[in-house]
């Protein structure tokens, strides 16, 4: 084996960038946090307020009035949903465990709610828990555009499902439903035909592969990074993987994706209702169809800020009282964004101290590694 000089680090992959160019793209990911923060707290404190109809001491008033024993039944209907969702998790991934499905979850999500485009960190951290428990980097590759893939067409079929429910049960469909009902469906058709065409042929998943491969190798030459990218073979791998996977799980994934989605709805009525909301289960399902896709506008972490002022505005020209109804979207993304950022962080901090104590338990000769259970 070569050996490596001493005092000269060892370098993976792409070479280390230059001490400026590494600072000047920390300050610049510095300043779309604080641009991502200031959004927020703008829409948050001062726009909110606004598009509901109520002042911040309605609002805060509401939801002191919310007895303790309410609170807990709101926790365990919250974690019933994240529990319906490890089906999904476990269908993309198999021989993945219910536990370790939540825990990539919510450890994804902590990360992801904390800083603007944190999808991707969230990605990088379930990738490492993945491989520390043994599964391949195919079969992460796999996990991560199957699960995503269903998120990602339950909440743009959503809103047109939001808008049929509203025409059977006689309420009038809010224009600014209607435009996200329109724009989803727009997009939920291309994925659909994007997906449809990559199953269906390899041949055009091989053409989808190069052009993947140029667009990815153009945006790496704008950013100035040497980095080659061979996606044509991957994407011909990824199509006959995937349809192994979807063959026999498809059923999970869905029902999964289904009953997560109805819980997560149950919850916002439930939020909206023990504070006093009078709507009907129709414009609530309504409110919780755009939620979904605005989580998608990536501008601030899972949409903060914009999901809460979007959802008030629909909810309020509905007929919801403002001061509850505001108070009652707090209270939904308290749970479905803001609880998981503690939980999901002490998650990876005891992940990341099982490995430390993993890594010092570790024997030469007969190596003993301790098992891992999370």
């Amino acid at each position: 084996m070569r050996q490596q000089r001493p005092g000269i680090p060892r370098t993976v992959g792409a070479a280390v960038p230059p001490t400026g160019v590494a600072a000047a793209r920390g300050t610049t990911r510095l300043v779309k946090v604080g641009i991502s923060l200031a959004v927020t707290v703008t829409l948050l404190i001062a726009v909110l307020p606004k598009a509901a109809g109520a002042p911040w001491a309605d609002i805060t008033g509401v939801l002191g009035q919310l007895p303790l024993l309410d609170l807990v039944g709101l926790a365990a209907l919250w974690l019933l949903g994240l529990y319906a969702y490890t089906f999904v998790l476990t269908g993309a991934l198999p021989g993945l465990t219910h536990r370790r499905a939540l825990t990539l979850n919510l450890t994804g999500s902590a990360v992801a709610n904390l800083v603007p485009f944190g999808g991707a960190l969230g990605v990088g951290v379930n990738y490492s828990m993945s491989r520390g428990w043994g599964f391949s980097k195919q079969a992460f590759a796999l996990y991560t555009l199957v699960s995503n893939l269903w998120v990602i067409l339950a909440k743009l079929s959503l809103p047109a499902l939001a808008i049929g429910v509203l025409v059977l049960t006689d309420n009038v469909a809010h224009p600014r439903l209607s435009a996200a009902a329109f724009a989803a469906m727009c997009v939920l058709i291309a994925v659909v035909a994007t997906v449809v065409a990559l199953l269906a042929s390899e041949r055009t998943a091989a053409r989808l592969g190069r052009a993947a491969e140029r667009l990815a190798g153009a945006g790496l030459r704008l950013a100035r990074r040497r980095r080659a990218v061979h996606l044509e073979q991957g994407a011909v791998a990824m199509r006959r993987e995937s349809i192994k996977v979807l063959r026999g799980a498809w059923p999970q994934l869905s029902l999964g994706m289904l009953t997560y989605s109805a819980l997560q709805a149950l919850l916002l009525w439930s939020c909206l209702h023990l504070l006093g909301s009078t709507l009907s289960p129709a414009q609530v399902f309504a409110g919780y169809a755009l939620e979904r896709v605005l989580t998608m506008v990536i501008v601030t972490p899972g949409g903060a800020g914009l999901v809460e002022v979007g959802m008030a505005a629909l909810l309020v020209a509905f007929g919801g009282a403002p001061a509850v109804t505001a108070a009652g979207i707090l209270l939904y993304r308290a749970f479905t964004f803001g609880i998981e950022v503690p939980i999901g962080g002490t998650g990876l901090l005891v992940w990341f101290w099982r490995r430390r104590r993993e890594r010092r338990w570790t024997l030469p000769g007969p190596v003993r590694v301790l098992d891992e259970a999370a």
